[in-house]
């Protein structure tokens, strides 16, 4: 049995009407009534039908999730029977093939870790916010008594040409920024500002998952619409890195390894011959800047995701 976690539909039907060689257009489409297919399909034997009738389209969204998975079920082992998928599994002893036997389609089982850019974004924004709050709410048994003692200060008449110190003491147990640098919990607040201007053009908000086996690094960027429940919910049921191994199934689409792709000198806008030169140089610039960046490891197979699911 499968736990699917995310299931890209789309893509799954497109590859499937290839695969069994003739799914009609009009059983792809979902219309909000139950819809049967029996019209016969080239291919095995039954196999057409039973996809088209896995992909009826159903007006409860349940029923339809199921039809879903049905189909999925049905496309993995067609896969499997032509020997189209590479497998990479930590849970066996299977070695890593070469990445130049890398088939069209991978299966990653490993433990998977979840790289939420949106998430680290609103960190950013609110680190040193959230720092000094974190750095108050642990220490309020100590901070409470000293503020008291300070309040009692501010009440003394005769202390009262001290209460701008008073005030600023009291601010500053407050503000606690002192404690949180020395824990990790505040940083300069123009770093922070840079930082998220790089991370926020760098991942465009993207949820990806990273998945390890032996040196390499698989990386596919997660489409939200697909994913069977919200991320933060996913994250707290699963944890941001996996306890137990997830598989991945999607289609290779970088698997060059050891390969560095050296940065290439940029030409100055001005010695453009024209604007769709300047232009092009401005697209080359914009280039290095993501190799550089946020380039594909040497070590690294991106994936275009189909599924993700827990084996039971």
């Amino acid at each position: 049995m499968k736990n699917i976690i995310y299931l890209d539909q789309s893509k799954m039907f497109s590859l499937s009407a290839q695969i069994f060689e003739g799914i009609t257009e009009y059983v792809l489409h979902e219309s909000g009534t139950s819809k049967d297919s029996n019209e016969e399909q080239k291919g095995p034997v039954g196999s057409g039908r039973m996809v088209a009738k896995a992909m009826s389209s159903n007006k409860l969204e349940i029923e339809k999730r199921v039809l879903h998975d049905h189909a999925f079920s049905i496309f993995e082992n067609r896969l499997e029977e032509l020997n189209l998928i590479s497998n990479f599994s930590s849970t066996t002893s299977e070695k890593s093939r070469p990445t130049n036997e890398v088939k069209s389609f991978v299966r990653i089982e490993s433990n998977m870790r979840f790289f939420d850019a949106d998430k680290i974004t609103t960190l950013l924004d609110s680190f040193n916010t959230l720092g000094i709050a974190i750095n108050y709410v642990s220490n309020y048994e100590k901070i409470s008594p000293v503020l008291n003692e300070i309040q009692a200060l501010k009440s003394n008449k005769s202390l009262k040409n001290r209460h701008n110190e008073i005030t600023r003491l009291e601010k500053q147990l407050k503000d606690g920024s002192q404690f949180t640098k020395e824990n990790g919990l505040y940083l300069d607040p123009d770093f922070l500002n840079s930082l998220r201007s790089i991370t926020e053009y760098g991942f465009s908000g993207n949820f990806e998952v990273h998945q390890t086996f032996d040196e390499l690094l698989f990386s596919a960027c997660l489409k939200r619409d697909y994913l069977r429940e919200s991320e933060d919910l996913l994250i707290r049921k699963y944890s941001r890195n996996t306890e137990k191994p997830l598989v991945l199934l999607g289609i290779a689409t970088q698997t060059k390894t050891d390969t560095v792709v050296a940065v290439e000198p940029i030409k100055p806008l001005n010695s453009a011959s024209n604007l769709k030169e300047g232009l092009s140089g401005m697209i080359d610039q914009i280039a290095n800047i993501e190799r550089s960046l946020f380039g594909k490891g040497t070590k690294e197979i991106v994936v275009d995701p189909i599924a993700i699911y827990s084996a039971l």
